[in-house]
């Protein structure tokens, strides 16, 4: 049986991959080493994607395509320091065919979010000493900078995402803020202040919420410790809806919405382990769907109906050499 056949028409093919039944992708060192995982929505069936073997080789952060077929995804190898590389890759949602897509010394990566068209991803760089927002065409690896904040300023802009609609995206200035900017870069402006320590605004599929994890710090004993830790959903027009607050002690590592009704939260619940957990807002309850020992985090969810989309459209020189593989009998 086949599993990847291309049909050449001009210039691009069509790449069909096989059905991925898997819906959330995330990191784990379950086994020893960094490397990424799928499991079915009740936490079934988890499967490992990529084979790290060594300790200085992370692979993280996890991003489905918006049709479900691809995974963009940050790895992290050599010796920790100077030496480390941070590059954003991109393979087929089964693990197969990974591909390199920025080659700069600086660190790229970190909290990848793809265009709804699947043309971009957005990415954070420090190409300029400093972190920023940029944006790569995956067809002519095309790097491009949307912010511009200095080598030597205290802010910096990080962890982007795109909204569904395409034109805007979200992020974090410093620790403390949110802004929104055009797809182009243009138009950036304040849109929350959150007072103390936030992370990861996420766009709902409706682009009408944003949630965002929030920590706040305080002195226990003569250590500064996460004192409470919350996710938000804020409407962008109404302002706060929604807030979990965790119980003491846990903290909010990473996150994605669940479709409308619920998120996925990956839970520091101690000082070794991290739990990825379902939050559903209409109960308001959290639901394990990971339990080992070690850390479970960066988990990304796919929606069904993206993946009934058959095929992507891709230049036929870009991603390497596809060949045709075949299964044996």
């Amino acid at each position: 049986m086949k599993l990847l056949t291309l049909t050449i028409l001009g210039s691009f093919f069509f790449m069909f991959i096989p059905h991925v039944s898997a819906k959330i992708v995330f990191t784990s060192n379950r086994d020893g080493t960094r490397n990424l995982y799928v499991m079915d929505d009740d936490g079934r069936n988890v499967k490992k994607i990529t084979h790290n073997n060594k300790e200085d080789v992370i692979s993280t952060q996890p991003r489905w395509s918006p049709n479900g077929k691809y995974i963009a995804f940050l790895r992290i190898w050599g010796k920790f320091g100077i030496d480390q590389e941070y590059d954003v890759f991109l393979m087929n949602a089964d693990g197969s065919n990974q591909q390199r897509l920025t080659h700069h010394p600086a660190m790229d990566g970190g909290y990848l979010t793809w265009s709804p068209d699947s043309q971009y991803i957005a990415f954070t760089s420090y190409r300029k000493k400093n972190g920023n927002i940029h944006t790569i065409d995956i067809l002519t690896q095309n790097v491009e900078q949307l912010t511009d904040y200095k080598k030597g300023q205290r802010e910096r802009a990080q962890e982007p995402d795109w909204s569904p609609d395409g034109k805007r995206i979200a992020y974090v200035v410093g620790s403390r803020f949110i802004y929104i900017m055009d797809a182009d870069g243009e138009n950036q402006q304040l849109f929350l202040d959150g007072g103390t320590f936030i992370r990861e605004p996420l766009w709902s599929s409706d682009g009408k919420r944003i949630m965002y994890s929030e920590h706040t710090f305080g002195k226990v004993g003569d250590v500064i410790e996460v004192v409470k830790s919350r996710v938000v959903i804020v409407d962008l027009h109404a302002g706060e809806v929604r807030e979990k607050v965790m119980p003491a002690g846990w903290g909010v590592s990473s996150k994605s919405w669940m479709g409308p009704q619920k998120a996925l939260l990956a839970i520091h619940t101690s000082e070794t382990n991290t739990d990825i957990f379902v939050w559903d807002f209409t109960s308001d309850t959290l639901k394990n769907l990971t339990d080992t020992p070690g850390v479970d985090w960066t988990p990304d969810w796919i929606d069904d109906a993206a993946l009934d989309v058959s095929f992507m459209k891709k230049k036929i020189t870009q991603w390497g050499q596809l060949k045709i593989e075949e299964e044996s009998p």
